[in-house]
């Protein structure tokens, strides 16, 4: 499997908005917290590796989102 190419960010809600601003998607993976495209993190996905993607709900809460 390939390297992924993300950006790693001190908080989920840095990512998050990172993400909502720039484009791309928050994941938290191997305790970090990235944001990466999201045709990278299918691949993931497909690989079975587990992560998680990050959102937040409407009382701007942590969501995430187990996937693997």
């Amino acid at each position: 499997m390939k390297t992924l190419k993300a950006i790693a960010f001190a908080s989920a809600h840095d990512a998050i908005q990172h993400s909502e601003a720039q484009g791309g998607e928050a994941i938290r993976l191997g305790g970090k917290n990235l944001v990466a495209a999201q045709r990278a993190i299918d691949r993931l996905a497909c690989a079975g590796v587990p992560f998680a993607y990050l959102g937040v709900d409407e009382s701007n809460r942590l969501v995430t989102v187990p996937v693997n």
